[in-house]
């Protein structure tokens, strides 16, 4: 599928379609007339090879992945309009790759113990204010400003000191909360 051009409010790939194009989802949905779109990706395998697939989108939520998926490639979601403003990234995914959430337009995102991996500027965005890690791991982050500069980012509260400390999150020691102080 090279590029999608409908207005439907759910997209439903076909089986039979194995391969998304770079932009496939580019500019899909709106603020109004059509709105967020919900986008069912579940029988792609691979995506990994793929840039700016949802660019400038209006989405209603996080696409369902196929479990074989393990890394959001660069700048899946740049630029992207969530409806649902919190958002889990799904428990296959290991790594985020450059840019994946860039500038993505959402109150709190949620990275499982799966993610172990942070490109450059994966999650940055004045946009994203909450970011949760689950895992008392932290990350390894491969560049720069992953983290927008007022996020707040919550961590298991045993794991503090070690995600302050962690080469690519000690920039942001100053953000960094444990967990049970995160507003409800």
């Amino acid at each position: 599928l090279i590029e999608y051009k409908g207005d439907a409010s759910d997209i439903v790939i076909p089986d039979t379609v194995t391969k998304l194009g770079n932009y496939c989802f580019s500019h899909v949905g709106n603020s109004s007339g059509s709105g967020y779109v919900d986008v069912l990706i579940s029988n792609i395998t691979d995506i990994s090879n793929t840039h700016h697939l949802f660019d400038t989108a209006y989405l209603k939520s996080l696409p369902t992945f196929n479990s074989s998926i393990t890394k959001i490639p660069k700048y899946c979601f740049n630029n992207v309009y969530f409806k649902d403003k919190s958002i889990q990234i799904p428990s296959q995914i290991t790594s985020l790759d450059m840019d994946a959430f860039a500038n993505a337009h959402l109150d709190k995102i949620i990275v499982p113990e799966s993610v172990v991996e942070l490109g450059s500027m994966s999650l940055y965005s004045i946009y994203i204010y909450t970011v949760q890690f689950l895992s008392t791991t932290p990350p390894k982050i491969s560049g720069s400003f992953t983290f927008g500069f007022d996020a707040k980012i919550y961590v298991p509260d045993e794991a503090v000191d070690t995600y302050k400390a962690a080469t690519g999150f000690s920039t942001y020691a100053s953000q960094i909360y444990p967990a049970s102080e995160m507003p409800a």
